[in-house]
């Protein structure tokens, strides 16, 4: 996965963890939210996306730590998505977003 300016300069900024109940995802008809699972070293991360039907629409989110009931993950949440196939940007990496659910996927740390 490419690191671009933009990335260097939100990893310097500190991203406060997200606590249970504290994000919100929609979902439901033509909708779906999106968990992107990576390692601590990505914390700070922007994660881009885009549909491969439409690679001009762009959304990011940053890798965060997310404490859970269970522990501590760090991962990128998409809170609500169009229902489709997406490719993350700088990655050779293809995932689903499935109507109705929280699709999850482990982010492909690989150049």
């Amino acid at each position: 996965m490419a690191m671009t300016d933009h990335d260097r300069q939100t990893e310097e900024a500190s991203w406060p963890p997200s606590y249970p109940a504290s994000v919100v995802v929609e979902v439901g008809p033509g909708r779906g939210a999106l968990v992107l699972y990576g390692s601590q070293e990505l914390l700070g991360t922007e994660v881009e996306i885009c549909p491969v039907s439409d690679p001009a629409i762009r959304t990011h989110t940053a890798i965060r730590e997310r404490h859970l009931p269970d522990g501590v993950v760090c991962a990128a949440l998409f809170g609500t998505l169009p229902v489709g196939l997406y490719k993350v940007t700088g990655a050779d990496q293809l995932i689903w977003v499935v109507e109705g659910i929280v699709s999850e996927g482990i982010l492909d740390q690989r150049g």
